[in-house]
């Protein structure tokens, strides 16, 4: 089909939302090699960055200073099935400066002026990011969500010792509450993978 029919729904408030869990191991490495493929700068900047999907979406050559590595995050897209517009990130924090740590770095050389991800120059709405994301996930044969890469990034930041402070400043989390949930949720995951191993070395 050319169009998902199911971008047009919207689901009713109140539902119980359920924890995003990480992506496997095999995803963020084939992520990593899937650079060169149609689509694989979006899932390589989502992984590396933990920008949003709608902040990917918005980012222009102009947002990426390479000399400093640096992305500049100044705007997000809000997507439905059809149209698409441009405004500030989701939240307050959400203007912020990301890294560009040295894997990126050889994608984001040599970038067209403009939106980095467009359809004849303009920025994607959802159906669009819809139908690339799917083909770029079935020719490479991952099975997360663009979401589960930020989740991704923000378990690397809880790992590597930053301070919940640190790690909401970097995600772009308007309250610390949400960072604090995430940062006691990933500990305990990785604490339980702890004790997983430790169990099945006896």
């Amino acid at each position: 089909m050319d169009t998902d029919p199911s971008v047009s729904v919207t689901l009713p408030s109140g539902l119980k939302r359920g924890r995003r869990g990480l992506p496997e191991a095999e995803d963020i490495e084939t992520i990593k090699n899937s650079g060169d493929e149609e689509f694989g700068l979006f899932a390589l900047i989502a992984l590396y960055t933990g920008l949003r999907k709608g902040e990917v979406l918005a980012l222009t050559k102009d947002d990426i200073d390479l000399e400093n590595r640096i992305i500049s995050v100044t705007k997000a897209l809000q997507l439905d099935s059809t149209s698409v517009k441009v405004k500030s990130p989701k939240t307050e924090n959400g203007e912020r400066i990301v890294g560009i740590p040295d894997p990126l770095v050889p994608y984001l050389e040599n970038l067209p002026d403009g939106y980095l991800f467009s359809v004849n120059g303009k920025p994607m709405n959802e159906t669009q990011f819809q139908v690339r994301w799917r083909k770029y996930a079935r020719h490479t044969g991952i099975k997360c969500t663009p979401h589960q890469l930020r989740h991704e990034f923000t378990s690397v930041l809880v790992g590597s010792g930053l301070t919940p402070e640190e790690v909401q400043i970097l995600v772009g989390h308007a309250n610390i509450s949400t960072t604090m949930d995430i940062y006691k949720h990933l500990k305990q995951e990785r604490a339980q993978k702890i004790a997983e191993k430790a169990r099945n070395i006896f």
